[in-house]
């Protein structure tokens, strides 16, 4: 009964329980504020990924589809790219041959002049257009865009690039309201410097 009545080293017990219980909260807040960085940090990646990806969606379709389709409207067309590399001093580089970026310019089906890889949702694989967009701080890397067209619906736009204002035209065959080409396209971006930092989008061009 005297040995079950000592409570010598219940204090000592007592602080060092309090201490792991301490040291637990202080482990899992430390946990969670690592965890909170590293999303932010991920987010802040994807965002510029992100933001790389609309820039090149902004310079395709307001300033190299139109410009690639003038020239595609000419079944004598050739070196594609390299015009709109002399024209835009945008140092693309193409997966596919000119013949398949004509006829995917302008028609639905493409035939032989395109491989099968040129219509699946990959845009790295047999990219139409690839180009970087430099950073605007120096020591900054830059962004890889990658563009594919996977598919093609013609319209009734005039796509010959001619200049018309001031012209009298034909008028369009009576019940005839018109309808725009419309382009599907794939877009992805990476980091020069790390590819794992990428944004994909898919994009519904009219033209």
């Amino acid at each position: 009964m005297k040995f079950l009545n000592n409570d010598k080293g219940i204090a000592l017990v007592t602080s060092l329980m309090l201490t792991l219980l301490t040291l637990t909260i202080s482990m899992v807040m430390l946990y969670m504020v690592l965890q909170s960085t590293q999303m932010s940090g991920a987010h802040k990646r994807y965002k510029n990924s992100l933001d790389a990806a609309v820039g090149g969606v902004d310079i395709v379709t307001m300033d190299v589809l139109p410009y690639l389709i003038s020239f595609a409207a000419d079944p004598t067309a050739s070196t594609l790219i390299s015009r709109l590399n002399a024209s835009m001093n945008l140092s693309a580089s193409t997966g596919v041959s000119d013949a398949c970026l004509q006829a995917k310019l302008t028609s639905k089906t493409w035939g032989a002049a395109c491989g099968t890889a040129s219509s699946n949702i990959n845009p790295k694989d047999a990219p139409d257009m690839t180009f970087t967009l430099a950073s605007q701080f120096v020591g900054s890397v830059g962004y890889r865009v990658y563009t594919k067209i996977i598919s093609t619906t013609p319209g009734s736009t005039d796509i010959s690039g001619r200049n018309l204002e001031g012209q009298s035209t034909t008028g369009a065959p009576p019940g005839d309201v018109g309808a725009p080409y419309l382009y599907r396209i794939e877009v992805s971006s990476e980091k020069n410097t790390n590819p794992l930092e990428k944004a994909n989008l898919s994009v519904l061009y009219a033209y």
